[in-house]
C-alpha cells in the first residue's frame, strides 16, 4: 500500500543547514539566518506479511521526500536582508539514511528531522 503525508510547519526541523552552505546563494559565513517552516511530501510504503496462521510482520518503507522551505538572511543590524526558497532534495540522503529504525505512531509519519551535517533523516 502506498501513502503520502504532508508535513509541515513544526512538524519538521532542520538541523545544521550551514553544512550545505556551499549550495545556498545568499548564506555565506558569518551571516545570520532563520530556517521558516516549509512544506513536505512524504511518500511511503506499507507492508504486512502474511502466513495462513496469521500476521507475521509489518515493515514500511519511504520512497521519496519532496518540499522546500525559505531561509531569511539578516544583515548585522539585524534586518531582514532577503529570502530564499530550498528545495528540498531527498537523493543525497536516501543512500545514508537508514529508515528501517523509524517509529510510526498513529499509522503514519508526523514528525521529520532533517539533519544536513550527518545527511540523515528521522521521522517519528
Amino acid at each position: 500500500m502506498n501513502f503520502n503525508t504532508t508535513l509541515s510547519g513544526r512538524d519538521v526541523s532542520i538541523y545544521a543547514l550551514d553544512q550545505h552552505i556551499d549550495k545556498l546563494q545568499g548564506l555565506r559565513n558569518g551571516v545570520d539566518y532563520d530556517v521558516l517552516p516549509g512544506t513536505f511530501q512524504v511518500s511511503w510504503s506499507f507492508e504486512v506479511e502474511t502466513r495462513e496462521w496469521g500476521v507475521k510482520g509489518f515493515s514500511w518503507y519511504v520512497t521519496n521526500i519532496t518540499g522546500s522551505f525559505d531561509v531569511e538572511y539578516y544583515d548585522e543590524n539585524g534586518d531582514t536582508k532577503e529570502t530564499e526558497t530550498i528545495e528540498f532534495d531527498f537523493a543525497p540522503f536516501s543512500d545514508d539514511t537508514d529508515m528501517s529504525d523509524m517509529d510510526i505512531e498513529d499509522g503514519c509519519p508526523s514528525e521529520m528531522e532533517i539533519d544536513y551535517a550527518h545527511k540523515s533523516i528521522v521521522l517519528r
